[in-house]
């Protein structure tokens, strides 16, 4: 949760594609981490 407040305002100010690709990794780790998490 925490690292979402840090990765939304910075793939926001970047309207690049890469910039986007890169939120878009970064949301699928983070949602795979916590996925992980609540199985364990």
């Amino acid at each position: 949760m925490f690292i979402h407040i840090f990765v939304f305002p910075r793939a926001f100010s970047l309207p690049q594609t890469k910039g986007f690709a890169f939120w878009i990794a970064n949301i699928a780790v983070i949602t795979y981490n916590e996925l992980e998490f609540q199985i364990r």
